[in-house]
């Protein structure tokens, strides 16, 4: 119910209602990081998450948030604890949803990413980062928040596909959710966002 408060989408930016906001991912973190301790925590987690409709809430805070580094990483990283969490033990029709909410999250940050750049002619040509900028610039830290973003979104890709390999729910081989297909279609989405210059970096050129 946190965007449906009254006034929410007019306040979220301010510094109170943010830090609240960042409160609340941190705990949703914790939650999620829960859910590895065994099959009924993960159950009782995921149980969590869907009767409270969290997940559709956190996607539509990343576009109410896309400017703001710090909260962009806490959602990516909500979803990828939630993934890692429940890659053991989830049902099939647990993976779907998640992974369709995760496909979502990426999409939707993709999109939001192409967009700044038609609206930034200077940077539409160059994808996310162009070149190195010089150490302690504005530039610089904007080019390493961008790095940040992309590896947490490459992470969550990754621990999508080890899904599909780590499936111990009992229904192996049967999935009707074909993540692996899903995994690439995100990450077609991030791959227009990597230039030469994100190849340099060897955490994400790997």
């Amino acid at each position: 119910g946190l965007l449906h408060q009254p006034g929410f989408v007019e306040k979220c930016q301010t510094e109170a209602v943010r830090q609240g906001v960042e409160c609340c991912l941190e705990k949703l973190r914790g939650v999620s990081r829960a859910g590895l301790s065994g099959r009924a925590q993960a159950q009782r987690v995921f149980q969590f998450v869907t009767q409270t409709q969290i997940l559709p809430t956190v996607v539509r805070l990343m576009d109410l948030y896309y400017t703001r580094h710090d909260v962009l990483i806490l959602i990516i990283r909500c979803f990828d604890d939630l993934v890692v969490s429940q890659n053991m033990f989830s049902s099939d029709e647990e993976t779907c949803v998640l992974c369709e909410k995760c496909l979502e999250l990426v999409q939707a940050y993709a999109s939001r990413n192409a967009s700044s750049k038609m609206k930034n002619p200077m940077m539409s040509d160059a994808g996310l980062i162009s070149s190195p900028s010089k150490p302690g610039s504005l530039a610089s830290a904007e080019d390493d928040e961008e790095l940040d973003i992309l590896q947490a979104l490459l992470d969550l890709l990754v621990h999508m596909t080890e899904w599909d390999m780590l499936d111990f729910s009992g229904e192996i081989g049967r999935r009707k959710f074909d993540i692996g297909g899903g995994s690439f279609m995100g990450l077609s989405a991030v791959l227009r966002m990597v230039t030469p210059a994100v190849l340099e970096v060897p955490e994400l050129s790997q």
